[in-house]
């Protein structure tokens, strides 16, 4: 997801501004109205949502509405059915990080935790670092939403993963 999220903030005033015609005041706004969405999810949507959905659902579910958002987006033929798609990914991004990092302590033996919270961590910003790179490419090469579709192609798999995952550790017992 963070190769997702990387790829998409990176490009997004770049992809505004080809899109909408849109300036950094606009990104500002923007940008902003995401950081209350995410706030707003974290202090208070997840913790509802966890104990009922369970971690390994809530992650598969930001997957699927992360990439809805993102073709939301792409597919928008104004500002404010972007917003709509952007309200999205923001909401399952902010509930994805939460969720995982939840998911990946209690599911982490007690001896190797802080090792696979590490490799966790670290993975993540290695999505950071690729991600923007690949936003460019593509930007560059194939146009204005080739870097929001190629999120989703990320997202699929992804949301392959976590239910092979959920699956094979509920038929264990270990499913959190």
């Amino acid at each position: 997801m963070m190769f997702v999220t990387g790829t998409f903030e990176t490009i997004f005033p770049l992809w505004t501004q080809s899109r909408f015609t849109w300036g950094p005041m606009e990104v500002g706004y923007s940008m902003t109205y995401i950081g209350l969405i995410v706030t707003l999810v974290q202090a208070t949507v997840v913790g509802k949502i966890v104990p009922i959905l369970g971690e390994a659902r809530v992650i598969r579910l930001t997957f699927f509405g992360y990439a809805i958002g993102l073709l939301i987006m792409a597919q928008s033929p104004s500002w404010i059915i972007m917003m709509l798609g952007l309200t999205l990914a923001a909401s399952c991004g902010a509930a994805f990080g939460t969720a995982t990092s939840s998911f990946v302590s209690k599911v982490a033996g007690d001896k190797e935790k802080g090792f696979v919270l590490g490799v966790y961590q670290s993975s993540s910003w290695l999505g950071r670092i690729s991600g923007p790179l690949a936003a460019g490419a593509v930007f560059g090469l194939l146009g204005v939403n080739a870097p929001l579709y190629l999120g989703v192609l990320v997202l699929i798999p992804c949301i392959i993963v976590i239910t092979i995952v959920a699956k094979k550790l509920d038929a264990q017992n270990q499913l959190p």
